[in-house]
């Protein structure tokens, strides 16, 4: 694979009012979806969007110029190496001097949420910005729809859960992607390298494809434990354990015991296979299909 630009960004800097970048390692049906789920909202020239496709070993980049074909304004980078971090240092690059929005590929967030979360980005003392996840959760069993209950109940409430596959970084938080390393959960670092008065949750969702199988999802928690782990190693702080915000939804009503039952087991069971994959050395990204399909 190249790694040059394939489509030079066409919107000239004195119209575009953002820049999006969309990491995209193996999504051939969620990159369409996901730039879809925005691009009719904007006028053309208004933003400037990168779809940087990393390692993929599917047609992504077919289905991301597919739509670039009826939008200039979307441009398309192929990197032979499945990396997020190397993905958004690389489309970071175009397009100086506006604010930046992280759109995971398999997200989908209407021009509403975006503009919000623009709008938020443009204020002063706003350095960045997250949409509230909203996980669809169609065919799930039943204990993975209780897990994600819980998961909810704690997104809407709490700003460090939130901005999940939606970052927006204002002009001055730009660097941050420059010097975003290479850790497993880049959210959770971009969130967290700014204070949390200067970050906030605009009040509009983006959805979010959560697991389906109990499999799927453990995987899942146990990527993001390690993820977290690596964070705390480099002196990143976090919002601390869920546990007591998790017995909070429960006594308001939110959630059932059933459902905390189900959370606890599979946070119990995550651990235990962060655990194993640490033992392993296995730091492998392990996408999860029973969320990619054509539908």
């Amino acid at each position: 694979m190249t790694v040059e630009l394939v489509e030079p960004v066409r919107v000239p800097a004195d119209t575009a009012r953002a820049l999006v970048v969309v990491p995209a390692h193996s999504e051939r049906a969620g990159v369409r979806r996901c730039l879809e789920s925005f691009l009719e909202g904007f006028e053309p020239g208004e933003l400037a969007v990168v779809v940087v496709v990393n390692g993929s070993t599917d047609d992504t980049a077919a289905h991301a110029r597919h739509v670039a074909a009826r939008h200039p304004d979307v441009a398309v980078v192929e990197l032979p190496a499945p990396s997020k971090p190397a993905a958004l240092r690389r489309g970071a690059r175009h397009l100086g001097g506006v604010p930046v929005v992280v759109v995971d590929a398999d997200v989908q967030v209407t021009a509403r949420t975006l503009r919000a979360v623009l709008d938020a980005v443009d204020r002063p003392g706003t350095w960045v910005a997250g949409a509230r996840p909203e996980l669809r959760v169609t065919g799930a069993s039943a204990l993975v729809r209780r897990y994600h209950r819980v998961w909810a109940a704690l997104a809407v409430r709490e700003p460090d859960f939130a901005g999940s596959g939606v970052v927006g970084l204002s002009v001055a938080a730009r660097p941050a992607l420059d010097a975003l390393p290479d850790v497993t959960n880049d959210d959770g670092w971009l969130r967290r390298s700014v204070p949390p008065q200067q970050r906030v949750v605009v009040d509009g969702p983006a959805q979010v494809e959560g697991a389906r199988t109990l499999r799927a999802l453990v995987s899942r928690r146990a990527r993001i434990v390690n993820g977290n782990r690596q964070l705390a190693q480099m002196a990143i702080a976090s919002a601390g354990g869920a546990g007591h915000r998790v017995l909070a939804a429960r006594r308001r009503g939110v959630v059932s015991t059933a459902d905390v039952v189900a959370f606890l087991f599979v946070t119990a069971l995550a651990r235990s296979t962060a655990w194993w994959r640490r033992l392993r050395r296995d730091d492998r990204w392990g996408t999860d299909s029973t969320t990619r399909s054509d539908r």
